[in-house]
């Protein structure tokens, strides 16, 4: 047998030996990264085989080239030179297929808000007041448009604040009325009370419904506070109460 043909059974022998790893290896995988409970169970099963098996890829592919170019090259040292190229090229893949993961995960997340900010601005408050005395109102009113369609729904609520933070009164739009797309609304709520604190803070919540007819692209919820924490949590847009007219 030559010899050219006897490296090549040599170097074919090391790459069965590293596949055959892959048993040993993928037990490790299973036992030792199963989710082990606790507060933050991670189940990080995978990682491991998956790893030698793309390092074993790559190893088997650099180590035959770099024996097919140079044949009369020892094996150890080739196989530990490919030991080192493949784990470097590992990391690089990696590297760089988390970069375009992070490009791509910045790119749906911002064209998400440019959707939700087309979306927070179907509903506006045109201008609302207060009827009766600030500290104890009889009723309030408000203007709203919306650029889409559909069952329109409002209500306000004036809680305590520091005192609490209680709902001293509430009112609701009854009957729920049609939105036109482009149109108005002026709606007066009457108001319940609950309590005889005073409610500086006030919130007016609005929402548009598509149902069957409408066009709203999905249900839309808006919130008037005084002091908005976010302007938007995923699910309900909030914006800054503008003063009484």
């Amino acid at each position: 047998m030559s010899g050219p043909v006897r490296m090549w059974q040599q170097h074919l022998t090391i790459l069965g030996i590293l596949t055959a790893l892959a048993l040993p290896v993928l037990l490790i995988d299973r036992f030792l990264l199963k989710p082990a409970g606790g507060p933050l169970p991670v189940d990080l099963t995978g990682l491991l085989i998956i790893g030698y098996l793309l390092w074993l890829a790559l190893h088997a592919a650099i180590s035959s080239a770099g024996h097919y170019a140079f044949p009369s090259m020892r094996l150890f040292p080739l196989h530990a030179a490919s030991t080192l190229a493949a784990a470097l090229a590992l990391g690089l893949g990696l590297y760089v297929a988390g970069q375009i993961d992070k490009v791509q995960t910045r790119a749906k997340f911002e064209a998400r808000q440019a959707e939700r900010q087309k979306l927070a601005q179907i509903i506006q408050l045109e201008k609302w007041w207060i009827e009766g005395p600030r500290e104890r109102p009889q009723a309030i009113g408000v203007v709203v448009r919306s650029t889409h369609s559909g069952r329109f729904a409002a209500g306000v609520q004036g809680r305590a604040g520091d005192y609490g933070n209680r709902v001293v009164y509430a009112g609701e739009m009854k009957p729920q009325q049609q939105m036109e797309a482009g149109g108005r609304i002026e709606y007066l709520f009457p108001l319940t009370y609950y309590g005889e604190e005073p409610a500086p803070e006030i919130t007016l919540s609005f929402s548009l419904f598509p149902d069957s007819s409408g066009t709203a692209p999905k249900n839309i919820f808006k919130y008037y506070e005084s002091n908005p924490e976010r302007a938007d949590d995923g699910q309900r847009f909030r914006a800054p109460l503008p003063a009484p007219q």
